[in-house]
């Protein structure tokens, strides 16, 4: 809905159109998505969120975990300027349409950060950053449930890699845009070759990718 407006305007439009928070996941992927917040909520680390948007899903979570009675590190890292042009075009090569190309290009670190003082949510860490190309010492040192929602096959590898070696046993991954019918065909390929590396089975569930920690 939001991701064609101008910058500008989200920024005077967003105590009105944007005064509640909207996920951009899917219902069923966000009713996933919680429930592992609930399923890990005795395991000790940090949520991490890669690719986050206007952080109407980060809001969501955040709020349920306080609602459940649980005190977590909740970070989202993102761009905050849409996809890097390199990686982007190494999605073209297998399918990806170009028209997705500006999708997200629209929003800035201000803007979020404006959105989660209205949501009252402004604990909710933010990192301005690639994937691919961050201080990796950025990320929390244990992480218990991480949501990898990045679309495409360079920044999920550099997600996965990243996060896996600082994942608590029970702890959990999902990778957003995993369905056998997807526009993002990047996304489930990288899933698959990441998952099959490591001698690991595949885990759909609801359109996720999902790694459980042993």
């Amino acid at each position: 809905m939001f991701r064609l407006v101008p910058t500008v305007v989200l920024r005077a439009a967003a105590p009105l159109v944007l005064r509640h928070p909207v996920s951009g996941l899917a219902t069923m992927r966000l009713y996933a998505y919680l429930d592992e917040l609930n399923r890990t909520r005795e395991i000790e680390g940090a949520v991490v969120e890669i690719g986050t948007h206007l952080a109407g899903t980060s809001t969501l979570a955040y709020r349920f975990l306080r609602q459940i009675g649980v005190e977590r590190q909740y970070v989202c890292i993102d761009t905050f300027s849409g996809f890097v042009g390199h990686q982007f075009e190494k999605d073209v090569e297998v399918g990806v349409p170009t028209r997705h190309r500006d999708l997200f290009a629209q929003n800035s670190l201000a803007l979020v950060r404006r959105l989660l003082k209205l949501y009252g949510t402004e604990e909710i860490e933010l990192i301005e950053a690639d994937v691919c190309t961050m201080n990796l010492d950025e990320l929390p040192n244990q992480v218990a449930v991480a949501l990898i929602d990045v679309d495409l096959a360079i920044p999920i590898r550099a997600s996965l890699d990243a996060l896996y070696p600082r994942m608590v046993s029970g702890g959990v991954m999902l990778v957003d845009d995993c369905p056998e019918a997807t526009s993002w065909v990047g996304a489930r390929q990288e899933y698959l070759r990441w998952v099959g590396e490591r001698g690991l089975e595949p885990d759909f569930n609801f359109g996720f990718g999902r790694i459980v920690v042993p």
